[in-house]
């Protein structure tokens, strides 16, 4: 999730929380496409992730995100991030 806050400027866990505001919302679409598109989740394991939504939640989430121009890109971002944290992690 710290790449998904990266990516929208949100606060740390601010894309978990019930907050409706900009970052916290975009981030909560942005998690639920990369978890459901590039990790292959379900939607209830999606929404079950981000804080025990239900999966017609995800659903949306995905589907609002997808319609995004910039989707793929800020997918990519995250997905870049994550791999970038998780090589650092290994070679300490």
């Amino acid at each position: 999730m710290a790449a998904v806050e990266r990516v929208v400027g949100a606060a740390p866990g601010e894309p978990r929380s019930a907050r409706q505001s900009p970052a916290a919302v975009l981030g909560r679409e942005l998690a639920a496409y990369v978890l459901h598109e590039a990790l292959g989740m379900s939607y209830p394991e999606v929404g079950l992730v981000l804080g025990r939504r239900g999966h017609t939640t995800a659903l949306r989430a995905c589907t609002r995100f997808a319609a995004r121009a910039d989707a793929s890109s800020m997918a990519a971002e995250v997905l870049k991030l994550a791999r970038e944290g998780v090589s650092k992690e290994g070679a300490a």
